[in-house]
């Protein structure tokens, strides 16, 4: 996710991540994720506890420019924000903050909601036209099938 090749996947992989995380419970998972051989069956008190541990290793390792407590928090937003709009906002604020996209252009990142606002400007603006007679050409007025008999 961090690549920036990957721009254009950015919701599937959020996606993806999202339902990881929310895997975690307890009731869904019940063996040990973690090698239990080398570190013994009460090494953790959860697999969520695990993961939380391996995860913040993982992003303290590859992103060395990040503080512990940038870390900790996005650790804690990823396991914490179950509503996936708001786990998509805490992932592009991650990136953001290690400073692999921050000079580059984000705006892949935020094309779900661009071409939301677009379309609503769109919108807007045929209501517009269509409250005043003759804005709005006959032709477009009239229903695809309407036209093909004409």
């Amino acid at each position: 996710m961090t690549d920036s090749f990957h721009k254009p996947g950015f919701k599937l992989h959020a996606h993806i991540l999202h339902h990881l995380f929310s895997a975690l419970d307890p009731e869904i998972i019940k063996a040990p994720l973690w090698d239990v051989a080398t570190k013994g069956p009460a090494a953790y008190p959860s697999n969520a506890a695990f993961v939380r541990e391996h995860v913040a290793a993982l992003l303290a390792t590859s992103f060395p420019n990040l503080s512990a407590p940038q870390v900790a928090a996005c650790v804690a937003g990823m396991f914490d924000l179950r509503d996936f709009t708001a786990f998509k906002h805490h992932l592009r604020d991650f990136l953001v903050q290690t400073k692999q996209f921050a000079s580059a252009d984000n705006a892949e990142l935020f094309r779900e909601e661009v071409d939301r606002e677009v379309a609503s400007q769109r919108q807007q603006e045929q209501q517009r036209l269509a409250a005043v007679p003759g804005l709005i050409p006959q032709a477009q007025l009239l229903p695809a099938e309407d036209m093909a008999d004409s």
